[in-house]
């Protein structure tokens, strides 16, 4: 189906419109697998060691760790 909407696009659009596209998802492709998913990893390995269990957002985080294991685990 991807490679059937690029070729409607590169028909409708022509050549250097859509080589722009193109380069343009390889970008955004490589910007989200090169910046953005591993700063997600990071934040959510982290962020769990911050979080004092005595406070409130501790009580919470415990609350959403124990649904979220209920429901996917």
């Amino acid at each position: 189906m991807c490679a059937g909407l690029c070729v409607i696009y590169g028909r409708l659009l022509g050549k250097q419109q859509t080589n722009e596209m193109l380069i343009g998802w390889f970008i955004a492709t490589g910007q989200a697998w090169a910046v953005i998913e591993p700063l997600q990893i990071l934040i959510l390995a982290v962020v769990p060691m911050f979080i004092v269990e005595d406070s409130c957002a501790g009580r919470c985080f415990e609350r959403v760790r124990t649904v979220y294991n209920e429901i996917f685990a």
